[in-house]
């Protein structure tokens, strides 16, 4: 992957300061940081540096006497069209018209693989986002939340590094139980029984339309069970829906994940048990 123009204008810098510092013509000193900057005004180049002014008072010599040695012994560059002595001693650089054209080709020719970088070749990294509560449907807020957490991911991609996009799903807890009762309550009022609903459960019209689906799909078949065993099942299946739902949406979006990973499978697994036990 190409390597940015700023990088390879620093190191061309550097390249004309150790030149110089070889010949003589400037003093040892040590090499500082490049900084390269865009010019306010079109006028003075693509690019500039200042870095003669912050050697002034280490090499002892005036800034423009210092950016004048500099430009003299800077390699010649494909890229760079002027290099000019400005203001106190900054370092102006216009590109190459020529070459800026050619870029055109090379931008096609890459698609949407243009402008990517390899600094994060062979890392891997997780981006969990979203990760909103299977409790109901994806708020304006989570949608927000997705559209940036999938951009970094792609940031990420662009830039060389492995990424694992991760949708951490809260399935565990006492905020899924109230969901199954919650649930459980439109449940039974859909088949004409008179449930009191908790004080504390979901109180969204999704969740009426949960219990009026599931009660058309299976009758009384869960006011058969012992309410304990229906508020669970009803529970769980509540939360598949709502993940399916969440699914649907985002996909809408494209935003797309490589691990849906599920609070519960912790549980299950035996796994925070195992850990908690380890660090008692």
């Amino acid at each position: 992957m190409a390597e940015l123009i700023r990088n390879q204008v620093a190191a061309l810098i550097a390249t004309g300061l150790r030149a110089a510092q070889e010949e003589g013509t400037l003093p040892e000193f040590k090499m500082p940081a490049i900084v390269i900057e865009r010019p306010r005004r079109s006028e003075h180049g693509d690019y500039a540096s200042p870095v003669c002014l912050q050697l002034a008072r280490e090499a002892h010599m005036p800034p423009r006497e210092i950016a004048a040695r500099l430009v003299e012994r800077l390699p010649p560059a494909p890229f760079v069209g002027k290099v000019e002595v400005a203001g106190p001693g900054y370092i102006n650089i216009a590109l190459d018209a020529s070459w800026l054209a050619a870029q055109v080709e090379t931008i096609l020719t890459a698609g949407e693989r243009w402008g990517n970088v390899d600094i994060g070749q062979g890392q891997r990294v997780q981006v969990e986002f979203v990760s909103a509560n299977p409790t109901g449907p994806i708020t304006v807020g989570s949608t927000r939340n997705a559209v940036i957490g999938d951009t970094l991911a792609n940031v990420l991609a662009a830039a060389g590094y492995e990424v694992e996009r991760e949708y951490y799903v809260n399935d565990a807890g006492s905020q899924v139980r109230k969901f199954g009762e919650s649930i459980y309550a439109r449940y039974a009022q859909a088949l004409g029984r008179d449930e009191p609903f908790p004080e504390d459960g979901y109180h969204g019209h999704y969740v009426v339309e949960l219990g009026q689906q599931m009660a058309q799909q299976y009758g009384d078949r869960y006011l058969n069970l012992p309410r304990r065993e229906a508020v669970r099942v009803l529970g769980t299946e509540g939360i598949a829906r709502m993940i399916e739902e969440i699914r649907q949406d985002l996909a809408a979006l494209r935003v797309e994940f490589d691990t849906w990973f599920h609070e519960r499978s912790l549980y299950e697994s035996g796994l925070f048990d195992r850990v908690l036990q380890m660090l008692r």
